[in-house]
């Protein structure tokens, strides 16, 4: 074999070997590529099942997530000992501006159908936690009136209500609503600029929405001088929270989803807890605190 032949065979020998190299390193990087998608895809679902775990396992640890309290013998014995001997008629509880008689709380035994006093007291109560606090959101409370008034005469009928108070500077701002025979709650997320409706009895009430929403946007140019920004919205949420099963406990279940609600916490109640909520509202309104401050 002439020099030139054997130099001839080592070059296909060399190519040959070249072009399987590159067959190698293209199967590799296909290989590659196709565990990159996969991964990529797994990735993704890992992410969107984590998200929603996070969130489960957040309802659950949260201390909103705690076993409701129980209304115990010491609880019984402290409402007995400031109840006793006192007149019906008699102021029992002060909070803020609202106050309640022995007579307003006795609305909240049994099936009764709560008192708006007992309502304004409680939203007061729910204020004053959040006052004193330094990491819940900061809740401002309106009564039972005002929603009355917007709904048929406007802002200017409770134009004077906030001359001292800019609502746009707190987190949340809260509207009990009497419907003539039901109560039910609004309450505006200024951090989420969102009007939401709660109703325990499923109600959607977009009459009641559109009336706070223009409350709010001419409190806003009154307030702020601005006009309200264009991605605020409203919707009910009533499909979304507990329900009652009876026509009486309206009112407790409005007061407690304004409890939770101030508290950013899950809800983790229904019917049947609402004799014993009913004990600790009025416990908490009596104590002059809410449990969970």
């Amino acid at each position: 074999m002439t020099v030139m032949e054997s130099y001839e065979q080592e070059r296909i020998e060399y190519l040959r070997t070249l072009r399987a190299w590159d067959e190698t390193v293209k199967e590799v990087l296909f290989f590659l590529r196709e565990i990159q998608k996969k991964n990529l895809a797994l990735l993704l679902f890992y992410i969107k099942v984590k998200s929603r775990l996070t969130r489960i396992v957040k309802c659950f640890n949260d201390d909103s997530s705690e076993p409701i309290p129980n209304y115990d013998r010491e609880m019984e014995e402290f409402v007995r000992e400031v109840l006793e001997g006192r007149k019906d008629e008699e102021i029992v509880a002060e909070i803020g501006v609202s106050f309640v008689s022995k007579q307003n709380l006795k609305t909240l035994e049994g099936l009764k159908w709560l008192d708006g006093e007992v309502i304004n007291t409680y939203l007061q109560l729910i204020q004053r936690r959040s006052t004193n606090s330094s990491t819940l959101p900061r809740s401002y409370c309106f009564n039972t009136f005002l929603y009355d008034k917007v709904s048929k005469i406007g802002h200017s009928a409770v134009k004077r209500w906030t001359r001292k108070v800019n609502i746009f500077d707190y987190d949340l701002v809260f509207f009990p609503i009497h419907l003539g025979n039901h109560w039910t709650l609004a309450y505006a997320d200024i951090r989420k600029k969102t009007l939401r409706y709660c109703d325990s009895m499923g109600g959607k009430n977009p009459k009641c929405l559109a009336a706070l929403f223009d409350y709010l946007k001419i409190e806003s140019v009154e307030k702020t001088k601005r006009a309200l920004c264009d991605d605020w919205k409203t919707e009910s949420i009533s499909g979304k929270i507990p329900q009652q099963q009876n026509t009486n406990d309206c009112g407790v279940f409005s007061c407690v989803f304004a409890d939770y609600i101030s508290r950013d916490a899950a809800f983790n109640f229904s019917q049947a807890d609402m004799p014993n909520l009913r004990n600790l509202v009025k416990y908490e309104l009596l104590k002059g605190k809410m449990l969970k401050e």
